[in-house]
């Protein structure tokens, strides 16, 4: 079978694979959920508190660990807080109402796919919603 017979029959589960990812499920201290997910470089998971009080928590988070917020985006159903980290690492939360009542769906994005900082700072904006 010549190389790209070979390469042909393996298309489809490369292909596959690609497109679904791996998604990993996470312990978190939270009350909504103490189960998050990490896909593709994105930590998500619920926070209890709604999405107003969700967004305060997270800039005081952000401030309290040194990162330095350089932007939001703010529509209805959704708020993007960006910010800067040591070594210009890019770090962007996005909220977004939960299907769990009362709780608030949290993505953290960090530039290098970091999971132990995403995971320090959804601890910290949990902190500071008071669990």
């Amino acid at each position: 079978m010549t190389p790209s017979r070979k390469f042909l029959r393996l298309l489809p589960i490369l292909l596959a694979i690609a497109a679904g990812g791996c998604a990993t499920k996470v312990a978190v201290d939270s009350p909504a959920s103490n189960v998050a997910t990490y896909n593709w470089g994105t930590l998500k998971g619920d926070l209890k508190g709604d999405l107003t009080s969700t967004f305060h928590a997270t800039n005081r988070a952000l401030d309290a660990l040194g990162y330095f917020r350089v932007g939001q985006e703010v529509s209805k159903n959704e708020i993007e807080v960006i910010a800067r980290g040591i070594k210009d690492i890019k770090v962007t939360v996005t909220l977004t109402p939960s299907k769990i009542d009362g709780a608030t769906t949290t993505a953290i994005e960090v530039d290098d796919g970091n999971l132990p900082k995403s995971q320090e700072i959804f601890a910290a904006i949990n902190k500071q919603l008071g669990g």
